[in-house]
Order: C-alpha cells, then sequence, then structure tokens
C-alpha cells in the first residue's frame, strides 16, 4: 500500500468512525489544522451539518443532531442529542442546548445560555447573556429574551414578545405576543398574560393570574397581583391599571384651571387619581351650579368641559362636580371638586 492510498484510507476511517452527515465544507474557527471536529472527537453518530457551518473549538454535540446551513456554533458548546439547528442560527460560546431542543432559522443565542430539553425557540428569537429556558418552553418567532432571564419549564412566549434583563417567568406561564416584560419582573407559575399587555419593573404576579381582553393591559412598577386574580382589560369609559387587594379610594380630585372668567375660549380639566391602582369603572358628573355643561369623556378619570359663556351665567357661579369610581370587588368612593365661573362683564361694570 502507497502513501496516498494509506493517508485516503486512514481519512476514510475517520469519518466513518464519526458517523458525520457534511454537506460540503465544515470551517472551524481559526481554520486550525483544518477539521477540528475529529480532532476533539466530541460529534456523535448522525450527526447532520449543513453548507459554511463555523464551529468554535470543544464543541460536543450528540446523536442525530442536525444543523442547517451558515450556522455559527461557539466555543465550549454542549448540544444534547436530536437538537435541531436552523439556518443562519447564531450560538455563542459557553451555551448548553439540552436533547431534543428546537432552534429556528436566524436565531441569535448569546453566551452562557441554558436551552433546556425539548425547548423551542421560534425564528428570528434572541436569547440573552445566561438567560435560561426550561424544559418544553417555547418562544415565539422574534421575542428579544434579554441578558439573565429565567423561563420556567413548559412557559410559552408569544412572538414578537420583550422581557427585559432579570425577569423571571414561572413554570406553565403563558405570554401572549407582543407583550412588553420590565426588568426584574417575577411572574409565577401558570400565570396568563394577554397579549400586548405591559407589566412594569420590578411587578410580582401570582400563580395562575390572568389578564384578559383584546390587549393585556398595564400593571404598574412594583405592583403586587395576589395568586388567581383576573386582571381585566377595560372597555370603553374604564381603566386599567394595577390589580390588589386594597378597598379603592379616590386620592385626588381636581379641576384644571379652578376658576376662569366667563366666556374664555378654552376647556377645564377634570382629573381623578386612585389608590390603589386597579381596574375601575370611573364617571364624571356636574351636582351643582349653573349652567349644566356637557362633560366631555366623563367615563373617565380625565374628562374636560368647555367655560360657560356669559350670557349662561349670573354673577360669579360656582359649578360643582362629582366623581365616582368603583373598583372590581364593586367598592364605590366618591369625591367632589368645585369650579368658579367669574362674571367679566359685571367686573367690567364695577370697573367702569
Amino acid at each position: 500500500m502507497n502513501r496516498n492510498t494509506l493517508l485516503v484510507s486512514v481519512g476514510f476511517i475517520a469519518v466513518f468512525a464519526l458517523a458525520i452527515t457534511t454537506i460540503d465544507m465544515i470551517n472551524t474557527r481559526d481554520n486550525k489544522n483544518g477539521l477540528l471536529l475529529a480532532e476533539a472527537q466530541q460529534l456523535a453518530s448522525g450527526v447532520t451539518v449543513g453548507n459554511n457551518t463555523t464551529m468554535g473549538s470543544s464543541v460536543t454535540v450528540g446523536n442525530n443532531t442536525t444543523m442547517g446551513s451558515s450556522v455559527t456554533i461557539g466555543d465550549n458548546t454542549t448540544m444534547g442529542s436530536s437538537v435541531t439547528v436552523g439556518n443562519n442560527a447564531s450560538i455563542a460560546e459557553n451555551t448548553r442546548i439540552s436533547q431534543g431542543a428546537s432552534i429556528a432559522d436566524n436565531t441569535r443565542i448569546s453566551q452562557g445560555a441554558n436551552i433546556a430539553e425539548s425547548a423551542k425557540i421560534g425564528r428570528g428569537a434572541s436569547i440573552g447573556v445566561r438567560a435560561s429556558i426550561g424544559g418544553a418552553a417555547s418562544i415565539g418567532g422574534g421575542a428579544i429574551i434579554a441578558d439573565g432571564v429565567s423561563i420556567g419549564g413548559g412557559a410559552s412566549i408569544g412572538e414578537n414578545t420583550r422581557i427585559a434583563p432579570g425577569a423571571s417567568i414561572g413554570g406553565g406561564a403563558s405570554i401572549a405576543q407582543g407583550a412588553s416584560i420590565a426588568e426584574n419582573t417575577r411572574i409565577a407559575d401558570g400565570a396568563n398574560i394577554g397579549g400586548g399587555a405591559n407589566i412594569g419593573g420590578g411587578a410580582s404576579i401570582g400563580e395562575n393570574v390572568a389578564t384578559t381582553g383584546s390587549s393585556g393591559g398595564q400593571i404598574n412598577n412594583n405592583a403586587t397581583v395576589p395568586a388567581s386574580a383576573t386582571i381585566t382589560q377595560p372597555s370603553p369609559g374604564e381603566q386599567n391599571l394595577t390589580a390588589q387587594a386594597t378597598p379603592i379610594n379616590i386620592a385626588t380630585a381636581l379641576a384644571t384651571p379652578s376658576s376662569a372668567a366667563c366666556g374664555t375660549d378654552g376647556t377645564v380639566t377634570l382629573e381623578g387619581t386612585v389608590s390603589p391602582m386597579v381596574p375601575i369603572t370611573a364617571r364624571w358628573e356636574q351636582t351643582g351650579g349653573e349652567p349644566d355643561v356637557d362633560i366631555i369623556g366623563s367615563g373617565a378619570l380625565i374628562s374636560t368641559f368647555a367655560i360657560p359663556g356669559c350670557d349662561d351665567i349670573d354673577g360669579d357661579t360656582t359649578l360643582t362636580f362629582r366623581l365616582t369610581v368603583i373598583d372590581g370587588q364593586g367598592i364605590t368612593d366618591v369625591a367632589s371638586v368645585d369650579f368658579l365661573v367669574t362674571d367679566a362683564a359685571a367686573a367690567d361694570d364695577e370697573g367702569g
């Protein structure tokens, strides 16, 4: 056997022993000694690697894993068996991807991330540094999972959802598409957050909480929502804020400005705030003074009315308005505010 025949035989045996199916050329980081795969002997049987795939050093790949074309795998990455990686996916160094996980096309997984068994990462999703995706969790296409986020097993994260650094999503939780979860939020097991919801930083959402409606509602910074609460997206005339188990009260009720001369071209704003900030029904109504004004948006905490004309009053006049709010428990609070209309014509006569 001549030298050339021996080299060919050795090369054939090495490829056969690794049982790697390659579709074109496998590139290795820095092109160290050509193919580092055989040198490391860390690719198990049945591995399929697509065109123009780049692998760093000390990569471990389990049985029957399939990688598409133009995939980049960083140093010291470990993949379990039967993992699927789509075209143009980028997996940074020190990443762990467990058995049966699925990484779709154009996905970006940052260094140190941990993708657990049978998790699914959708097309174009981005997983941050040291983020943890639990077993059988599903991350929708286009979702952005920031650094240090923890997502529990079986959780479902909708398409184009944004989850900020340090947030923790419990096992079996469901967050529908387009939701925004701010930093350091805690969402417990089994919570159900509606599409388009906006959850403030540091909020704590209890087990089996549900938000409903065509959009998921607003939960403010540092709010606490008790287990099994339901946060209903408001219909017109309601305001959806933050669910808490404290009776409602009106913190402020104001008319701005508090007075004006009759005939002034402008409007008066009636504005109320409530505490705690919970889903409510609000209504402004006039309870005193003439003339009766038309309150625009009377079914909301912020409403307006036009300043009356001078022909509509008889001297300086006080108009009184009442704000009524009702929370989801049926608890009611009321507050009143006055607005003074001064008779500009009478003042001119006195001055003349």
